[in-house]
Protein backbone atom coordinates (compact mmCIF):
# COMPACT_ATOMS: atom_id res chain seq x y z
CA UNK A 1 0.00 0.00 0.00
CA UNK A 2 1.71 3.60 -0.98
CA UNK A 3 0.68 6.04 1.87
CA UNK A 4 -1.21 9.39 0.03
CA UNK A 5 2.05 12.03 -0.12
CA UNK A 6 -0.63 14.53 1.12
CA UNK A 7 -0.74 12.74 4.50
CA UNK A 8 2.82 12.72 5.10
CA UNK A 9 3.43 15.91 7.28
CA UNK A 10 7.56 17.04 6.96
CA UNK A 11 9.00 18.76 9.99
CA UNK A 12 9.59 22.68 9.48
CA UNK A 13 13.10 22.33 10.78
CA UNK A 14 15.24 19.26 10.00
CA UNK A 15 16.14 16.76 13.03
CA UNK A 16 19.93 16.92 12.73
CA UNK A 17 20.65 15.33 15.60
CA UNK A 18 18.68 11.98 14.67
CA UNK A 19 19.60 12.10 11.12
CA UNK A 20 23.38 12.33 12.38
CA UNK A 21 23.06 9.61 14.82
CA UNK A 22 21.27 7.29 12.51
CA UNK A 23 23.61 7.86 9.98
CA UNK A 24 26.77 7.04 12.07
CA UNK A 25 25.20 3.94 13.18
CA UNK A 26 24.29 2.66 9.73
CA UNK A 27 27.48 3.34 8.70
CA UNK A 28 29.19 1.75 11.72
CA UNK A 29 27.21 -1.68 11.13
CA UNK A 30 28.09 -1.29 7.50
CA UNK A 31 24.83 -1.39 5.93
CA UNK A 32 26.02 2.07 3.91
CA UNK A 33 29.59 3.19 3.27
CA UNK A 34 30.91 6.53 2.99
CA UNK A 35 33.31 8.26 -0.30
CA UNK A 36 35.65 10.35 2.36
CA UNK A 37 37.63 9.13 4.95
CA UNK A 38 37.11 11.06 8.52
CA UNK A 39 33.46 10.77 8.06
CA UNK A 40 32.25 11.26 11.18
CA UNK A 41 33.98 14.41 11.64
CA UNK A 42 32.22 16.01 8.64
CA UNK A 43 28.85 14.68 9.53
CA UNK A 44 28.97 15.73 13.27
CA UNK A 45 29.94 19.20 11.71
CA UNK A 46 27.32 18.82 8.99
CA UNK A 47 24.32 21.93 9.35
CA UNK A 48 22.47 20.25 6.45
CA UNK A 49 21.19 16.72 5.91
CA UNK A 50 22.50 17.00 2.37
CA UNK A 51 25.85 17.78 3.32
CA UNK A 52 25.83 14.23 5.67
CA UNK A 53 24.18 12.53 2.46
CA UNK A 54 27.20 13.96 0.47
CA UNK A 55 29.59 12.24 1.93
CA UNK A 56 27.85 8.81 1.40
CA UNK A 57 29.34 6.33 -0.84
CA UNK A 58 26.40 6.98 -4.36
CA UNK A 59 25.01 3.94 -4.50
CA UNK A 60 23.76 4.64 -1.03
CA UNK A 61 22.75 8.39 -1.42
CA UNK A 62 19.21 7.87 -2.53
CA UNK A 63 18.63 5.14 0.38
CA UNK A 64 19.38 7.92 3.25
CA UNK A 65 17.14 10.30 1.47
CA UNK A 66 14.69 7.64 1.25
CA UNK A 67 15.81 6.53 5.04
CA UNK A 68 15.89 10.47 6.42
CA UNK A 69 12.90 12.32 4.45
CA UNK A 70 10.76 12.09 7.49
CA UNK A 71 12.98 13.99 9.56
CA UNK A 72 13.80 16.77 6.75
CA UNK A 73 12.21 19.93 6.12
CA UNK A 74 10.49 20.52 2.57
CA UNK A 75 13.32 22.37 1.61
CA UNK A 76 16.14 20.20 3.00
CA UNK A 77 14.48 17.25 1.43
CA UNK A 78 14.40 19.30 -2.22
CA UNK A 79 17.90 19.92 -2.30
CA UNK A 80 18.80 16.17 -0.60
CA UNK A 81 17.11 14.60 -3.77
CA UNK A 82 18.28 16.51 -6.13
CA UNK A 83 21.85 16.49 -5.20
CA UNK A 84 21.75 12.73 -4.64
CA UNK A 85 19.51 12.00 -7.60
CA UNK A 86 22.29 13.83 -10.01
CA UNK A 87 24.82 12.25 -8.51
CA UNK A 88 23.78 8.08 -8.49
CA UNK A 89 23.76 6.04 -11.20
CA UNK A 90 20.35 5.29 -12.69
CA UNK A 91 18.44 7.03 -10.38
CA UNK A 92 15.49 5.80 -11.79
CA UNK A 93 16.33 2.06 -11.44
CA UNK A 94 16.88 2.57 -8.23
CA UNK A 95 14.10 1.01 -5.87
CA UNK A 96 15.15 2.24 -2.41
CA UNK A 97 13.67 6.05 -3.74
CA UNK A 98 9.78 5.80 -3.38
CA UNK A 99 7.11 7.55 -5.05
CA UNK A 100 6.15 9.59 -2.01
CA UNK A 101 9.58 10.97 -1.41
CA UNK A 102 9.79 12.32 -4.87
CA UNK A 103 6.22 14.23 -4.70
CA UNK A 104 6.83 15.65 -1.10
CA UNK A 105 9.94 17.15 -2.08
CA UNK A 106 8.53 18.68 -4.74
CA UNK A 107 8.24 22.35 -3.46
CA UNK A 108 4.71 23.88 -4.27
Amino acid sequence: MVENPKNVVLPQKSNMGGIKDATMYLLSIGVWKATVQGYADIIQNAVTPDDIISALARPYRLSAVNFHFTNMSRDDLSVALANAWTSSESPNMDSDISRITISLSKVS
